[in-house]
């Protein structure tokens, strides 16, 4: 009976973190200039944003009297992004030809 209790809270924490993830990706960061995390991290950023700034344009040609501050400009994200950044100096002294992984020592030069 124990078994049977302990697959069945497995099953739901593992449906609840599917969730969880896919929610992540699907809604808008403000961090990220109201990007999806995954069109981010997949490099759709520019196409999305000049999409974006078409439409910015357009609305502006068929009513400039609604744009009291001029031509609005659709903001980009920032060059990176980071939940837990690495120390600084990690940063700037990795080889960008070698890859590191959470165990490895970058040397710092």
């Amino acid at each position: 009976m124990l078994r049977l209790a302990t697959g069945l809270r497995i099953m739901t924490v593992r449906a609840q973190c599917s969730l969880c993830a896919a929610t992540h990706n699907e809604h808008y960061h403000t961090g990220l200039a109201l990007l999806h995390p995954v069109d981010v991290h997949y490099g759709r950023v520019d196409a999305i944003v000049a999409a974006r700034q078409r439409v910015l344009d357009d609305a502006h040609r068929r009513h400039p009297e609604r744009f009291v501050r001029g031509l609005p400009t659709q903001k980009a994200p920032p060059a990176v992004a980071w939940i837990n950044p690495p120390p600084m100096d990690v940063i700037a002294g990795a080889d960008p030809a070698t890859p590191t992984g959470p165990h490895e020592e970058v040397a710092v030069r």
